[in-house]
């Protein structure tokens, strides 16, 4: 009879994130106690993002696809100025 207890599953979306090459950092971050709040905003912006992004593609469709890299492409410039002119 052994002693050692079976290690509980994990749910989907954390086998999930541990999947992303970067989910496992943050997931190991979360369970340490050491992401800070800053990070915690700055990863639920990227979340927001990329979810409403999802919402546009599945609204309309290829359209909702590249819209916004075109969109992009402007205050892509505008960085890029402000770099170089700096």
């Amino acid at each position: 009879m052994s002693t050692t207890t079976s290690p509980t599953p994990h749910s989907f979306w954390r086998r999930l994130a541990m999947a992303l090459p970067f989910g496992a950092g943050i997931v190991g971050q979360i369970d340490a106690g050491t992401l800070d709040r800053g990070a915690v905003k700055a990863w639920g912006l990227v979340i927001a993002g990329v979810a409403i992004w999802g919402c546009s593609i599945a609204l309309f469709g290829v359209l909702g696809l590249y819209i916004p890299a075109l969109i992009m492409v402007p205050v892509i410039w505008a960085i890029l100025l402000i770099i170089t002119l700096g």
